[in-house]
């Protein structure tokens, strides 16, 4: 990889899914930094590479895109607006690239913050298990302005097998990705009760 595709990156949350993204994302040849609290996590990464930092301000600092893979609302409004975080370290014009599975309003929340502090808020979701994420093959739900998501493409094409664009406002990815769970667990329900109609009458399923 050349220095001019070369991308400087901060990763944020290291969970099995975050560290199988990761870990495409430093396969690459891209310029990674990473942050977990429980910085064990981060042995491996570091030993491919990766620099470890000490802090979210540290992991931000100088970066293009900062993404974070959380497990939750509240720890994405912890690392983006806590004291110290992402909201108060990352460059203008730069990107928070959130790739967790998050409530619609916590984004929209989210992208007016980092509008006001001249940010830029892409949501990208994934489709898929750690095991996909480590073989590359999760699927990519990205909303966010047309430009930002293009900034971003050349990790989602180390990360993921298909990105989806779902529109030029973050919140239309969580949106995409939530109906996209829906349906499967209405897919699973009928599938159930197809299951047990079945065995009610000894035919096997």
């Amino acid at each position: 990889m050349t220095d001019a595709n070369r991308l400087r990156v901060g990763f944020i949350g290291l969970g099995r899914m975050g560290q199988a993204m990761a870990n495409r994302i430093l396969g690459a040849g891209h310029d990674l930094v990473v942050y977990n609290r429980s910085a064990d996590k981060a042995a491996d990464l570091v030993k491919g590479g990766a620099v470890l930092a000490s802090s979210i301000k540290q992991a931000c600092e100088g970066r293009e895109i900062v993404i974070t893979m959380v497990s939750d609302d509240a720890a994405l409004r912890e690392v983006a607006l806590g004291a110290g975080g992402i909201k108060e370290s990352l460059g203008q014009g730069e990107i928070h690239l959130a790739m967790g599975t998050h409530a619609v309003a916590e984004v929209q929340k989210l992208a007016a913050i980092h509008t006001e502090a001249k940010q830029i808020l892409v949501a990208a979701p994934v489709l898929g298990r750690p095991d996909m994420a480590a073989t590359g093959q999760v699927s990519i739900v990205a909303g966010g302005p047309s430009q930002a998501v293009k900034k971003c493409d050349p990790l989602f094409q180390v990360m993921g097998r298909r990105t989806f664009q779902c529109g030029d406002r973050a919140e239309h990815a969580s949106i995409t990705k939530l109906a996209n769970n829906f349906m499967l667990g209405c897919a699973i329900g009928a599938m159930s009760e197809g299951f047990a109609l079945t065995r009610k009458f000894g035919v096997v399923p």
